[in-house]
């Protein structure tokens, strides 16, 4: 979660950014990683969300969530699991250059500072990558299916924003309530901050990873 720097390398159909660990990833397992981008192409729609499908050579594809929010096409978020490896995977239809450009602006714009109290971490991609069909308009070139591949957050390290506020919600315990509204604020914080580099902000409180305890927020999905 701790190596930034994203390098890119871009022709007129494909656009790549990845850190040392992304390019490790591709490097030591090009056939895996390979036949992760395959199968969520071909059948990542198809698996039931919640369910797992297992291949021949052992990756588990697990699908966690999907979306047709208004005004964006669909879009389909995995788990990722082969051998000690375990990794996130967001498949949609994006603008890969804006992304990139968010991740590295959102890092400069949050790096070392508190907001309300609470560290704000960017979960920087390992890879990012957008490939544009031949035969898809050249007007839509920067419109393209693209991947995101990160860390996988799971519960024995925090929690999504928004499962920790509807969890306490009803809390009577002082603390709690008064941690809430201090973690309330920082969420409005953080999206007025993204709001105002049109970074966006929708769905931003299932995009937000809570740290208990830590006083840490890990921000994520920057499109």
């Amino acid at each position: 979660m701790g190596i930034h720097k994203l390098h890119i390398k871009s022709t007129a159909r494909r656009i790549l950014a990845y850190n040392p660990l992304g390019k490790s990833m591709v490097t030591r397992h090009p056939r895996k990683m390979l036949e992760v981008k395959r199968l969520i192409e071909r059948e990542g729609f198809k698996i039931p969300q919640g369910a797992v499908k297992t291949t021949k050579s052992g990756i588990a594809v697990q699908r966690l969530a999907n979306g047709n929010y208004k005004g964006q096409p669909s879009t389909s978020t995995f788990h990722i699991r082969f051998g000690k490896k375990s990794f996130f995977v967001k498949y949609s239809m994006d603008y890969p250059k804006t992304q990139i450009a968010n991740y590295k602006k959102a890092r400069k714009l949050f790096e070392d500072k508190k907001i309300n109290g609470y560290n704000v971490r960017i979960l920087m991609p390992h890879i990012i990558y957008g490939e544009h069909k031949p035969q898809d308009p050249a007007k839509h070139l920067d419109h393209r299916p693209t991947f995101v591949v990160t860390d996988y957050l799971d519960a024995r390290q925090g929690t999504l924003y928004k499962d920790h506020f509807d969890r306490n919600y009803a809390a009577k315990d002082p603390e709690v309530v008064h941690e809430l509204g201090q973690l309330r604020i920082a969420k409005d914080e953080i999206e007025e901050v993204l709001f105002h580099e049109n970074i966006s902000t929708e769905q931003r409180d299932k995009n937000l990873f809570v740290v208990p305890g830590k006083k840490t927020l890990w921000l994520f999905d920057l499109e």
